[in-house]
């Protein structure tokens, strides 16, 4: 039986609105990294700290059917019951709630991304147009910035179609990031490598 998404909390004023895509199943690391120690505590709970501490921000975590593993702490739950199709479809989601609730813009990050820090989610917050952080590569990713004439768009992915295609076709720009600050956790060595260097901070 699918599970009915709840409705989000209220959440004050047009403010932007942070989502923190925490649906992911982990698979790559057995499951459950979310809840994966990393330098003394969840490795989600890094994120999910970061984005309920910006100020002049709501936040919210995406989380799939399972639930959130007590990881969303603070921040309202928004269920995503498609998790299992692909990372689109928690950006869909994340979409609508902040249409929903009419956000002057939309700044996505990942829970799996513990090196992110406030300099970085300010300077989006703080931006005109859609940008997003520049990967060593050159190409763009999240953490991400969207304004409303781009929820559309984003409503419109499933499966595993990310933000990346769409982040070029509506021409955002480029935001740097500090070296090691993009480190997506999917591998054992990751996990190890950002626990380093965020016990020594």
């Amino acid at each position: 039986m699918a599970q009915v998404p709840p409705r989000p909390a209220p959440l004050g004023g047009a403010r932007p609105l942070i989502a923190v895509l925490g649906a992911g199943a982990g698979r790559r690391m057995g499951g459950a990294k979310l809840t994966r120690p990393c330098a003394g505590r969840p490795l989600g709970i890094w994120a999910r700290d970061l984005a309920a501490g910006m100020p002049g921000a709501d936040a919210i975590w995406i989380a799939g059917p399972a639930g959130d593993d007590g990881l969303a702490g603070p921040l309202p739950v928004v269920v995503n019951a498609e998790a299992a199709d692909g990372i689109g479809t928690s950006l869909a989601c994340a979409a609508r709630a902040a249409a929903e609730r009419a956000a002057p813009a939309l700044i996505i990050m990942l829970a799996d991304m513990p090196m992110v820090t406030a300099a970085l989610l300010g300077r989006l917050m703080a931006a005109r147009g859609a940008c997003a952080a520049r990967y060593p590569d050159g190409r763009l990713g999240v953490p991400a910035r969207f304004e409303p004439r781009g929820y559309p768009a984003l409503m419109g992915l499933h499966g595993d179609s990310g933000g990346n295609r769409l982040l070029r076709r509506i021409g955002a720009r480029a935001m740097d990031a500090e070296p090691g600050e993009l480190l997506d956790v999917d591998t054992e060595q990751a996990l190890a490598a950002a626990a380093a260097v965020l016990a020594a901070r």
